[in-house]
């Protein structure tokens, strides 16, 4: 392979614009993946953790119907997974990633100096 058909490396060329173009377009296409990514586990996650806390309630209403004495120790269970439940609800069908970015911005903005140095 001759030195004139490949480019070398720290050279400069006319085509380094576009090529920063595309580079910069492909980091952020890759971004935007990996958020949406991010958004399709979070969704499976709330569909997994609905299905368990149904599973949950259900037994424990069923405990309760045989028994006629309802299982106090299944209430901290129950909440816990509830609470997970809405909470995975609210980031991926809700507003949360918004608050989560919005706060994020803050913090860069705002409160920059306790967290990243002096600038």
């Amino acid at each position: 392979m001759s030195s004139d058909t490949a480019p070398s490396i720290g050279t400069a060329s006319s085509d380094d614009q576009p090529l920063t173009l595309r580079n910069a377009r492909a980091y952020h296409q890759a971004n935007e993946i990996t958020l949406a990514m991010n958004i399709a586990k979070s969704r499976e996650r709330f569909r997994w953790a609905a299905g368990y806390s149904t599973i949950l309630t259900a037994g424990t209403f069923v405990t309760w119907a045989f028994t006629k004495k309802f299982p106090a120790l299944m209430l901290l269970p129950l909440s816990a997974s509830i609470y997970y439940t809405f909470w995975e609800y609210d980031l991926g069908y809700g507003k949360k990633l918004h608050r989560m970015g919005s706060e994020a911005q803050n913090i860069q903005t705002k409160e920059r100096y306790k967290y990243f140095g002096k600038y």
